[in-house]
């Protein structure tokens, strides 16, 4: 199965070990030290939300997973975090940190070999499956099973009628190889949810992260955290692995 690989990027010169608080001054790198003698760290991220990574809070402060380890990455040079919006997507964020303008960059991002050419990736820090929602009523008709990869992709090239995230990493899971079909792109999960339970698509594809709110605000008595409700989950919506399907499903 597919799986998302979250990682940092940065233009450091040498690979940098794990800090234990504020450094030296005589234990930087040269590209350390620029970050110390300006005090500030510039971390890039992506131009609006991918909770639970990066949410932008009602009064402009920023929230999100991403967003502390940032700032605990600053905390640990012994300067302040600056966050740089970078653009709406992977690229742009590796875009900004490969031309100088951050030192570093966050957002729910995931190497590929096009960008490693360009930035230096850290080690995972996270590793998320990808997740299936489906419209019940419409996929009755295209699946008797939770639908792998290739059935997606066959769906999408067919009618195009399945979904991924515009600024997202998992539109690239149907749109790979020859001829592979490109799904349909949304600015945002509310805008890709009322596709789906509009029956505009089919099916969604998204990490698993981004599968709990649906969960969360229908399936009362599943198990978000898993994205996998049990069988006794009330209904309203279903979420799969493929081949993993469960109880629940879109109306």
């Amino acid at each position: 199965m597919a799986r998302l690989v979250l990682l940092l990027v940065f233009v450091f010169s040498h690979s940098v070990g794990p800090f234990a608080g504020p450094v030296a001054a005589q234990d930087l790198l040269p590209s350390i030290q620029r970050i110390a003698d300006r005090g500030v760290l510039r971390i890039a991220i992506v131009d609006g939300d991918r909770p639970p990574m990066v949410e932008r809070v009602e009064d402009g402060s920023l929230d999100g997973f991403d967003i502390e380890l940032g700032n605990d990455i600053a905390r640990a040079l012994g300067v302040r975090p600056e966050f740089v919006n970078a653009g709406p997507g992977n690229r742009e964020v590796v875009d900004f940190v490969a031309s100088g303008g951050a030192d570093i960059g966050l957002s729910y991002l995931s190497e590929s070999v096009e960008l490693a050419k360009r930035v230096i990736f850290s080690d995972p820090y996270m590793i998320e499956s990808y997740t299936v929602l489906l419209n019940r009523a419409e996929a009755l008709q295209s699946f008797e099973d939770c639908p792998s990869i290739s059935d997606l992709r066959r769906l999408a090239r067919e009618e195009g009628h399945v979904g991924a995230l515009k600024s997202g990493p998992f539109a690239a899971l149907i749109h790979r190889g020859a001829n592979a079909p490109m799904p349909r792109q949304y600015d945002s999960l509310g805008a890709m949810l009322s596709a789906l339970q509009e029956g505009e698509i089919v099916a969604s594809i998204q990490g698993e992260l981004s599968a709990v709110p649906p969960f969360t605000s229908s399936c009362r008595r599943s198990a978000p955290a898993d994205v996998r409700p049990p069988q006794t989950a009330a209904p309203g919506r279903r979420g799969c692995r493929p081949r993993v399907c469960r109880s629940c499903a879109l109306a």
